[in-house]
């Protein structure tokens, strides 16, 4: 009995570090699952920019050729860079966005850290409490075991027949062939 409650307390260690593993890689996972996010954002940021850049250059060029043939027209020119403008502010605003988006995944991840800490250092309590609760238990069953009288240990009851000699009997020739008086005494 003692050996399996101290082998089930064994176990109870082993599981709680196989917890910290389980844990371990949720976390991980976690990290993952941001960073694949944060490289998703940037990919689209570089998308965003080559795309402005190439709509910019292909401007400047439609520019150059049609700044020959209207040179005195400052309209296209005003309308390109007002154009290039916008392009950089809707750039700036993609940036911020990123770094917002950035600064809420940051966070993101540190309350789920930090949740994962407190349910990690509960578990670990829960873990000790069960050992603990195991050993107590052991340790009670060996003072009862070591306390408690041999009497109280196997409480049995027997049924033992005694047979007392009945001299009445004898003389009066009642009762039981060989004058025996027959009774039954329960103990424990």
């Amino acid at each position: 009995m003692q050996r399996v409650k101290l082998q089930m307390a064994t176990l109870l260690r082993m599981k709680g570090s196989q917890g910290e593993h389980d844990q371990l890689e949720r976390l991980q996972n976690m990290l993952q699952q941001k960073n694949g996010e944060i490289e998703e954002l940037l990919m689209k940021l570089k998308q965003l920019e080559k795309s402005m850049v190439s709509e910019n250059s292909r401007e400047l060029k439609l520019s150059n050729a049609s700044e020959d043939a209207e040179f005195e027209n400052g309209y296209y020119i005003d309308l390109l860079q007002m154009k290039l403008e916008n392009s950089d502010k809707e750039k700036e605003n993609l940036k911020n966005e990123l770094s917002l988006q950035r600064m809420k995944a940051l966070f993101e991840s540190q309350r789920v850290l930090e949740m994962e800490r407190k349910l990690s250092v509960a578990e670990k309590q829960l873990e000790a409490c069960q050992s603990k609760n195991i050993n107590l238990c052991v340790l009670l069953d060996e003072l009862k075991i070591k306390y408690e009288p041999q009497e109280q240990r196997g409480k049995k009851t027997v049924k033992i027949e005694v047979k007392d000699f009945d001299k009445t009997a004898m003389h009066k020739k009642i009762g039981n062939d060989a004058g025996l008086l027959q009774t039954t005494r329960l103990t424990s």
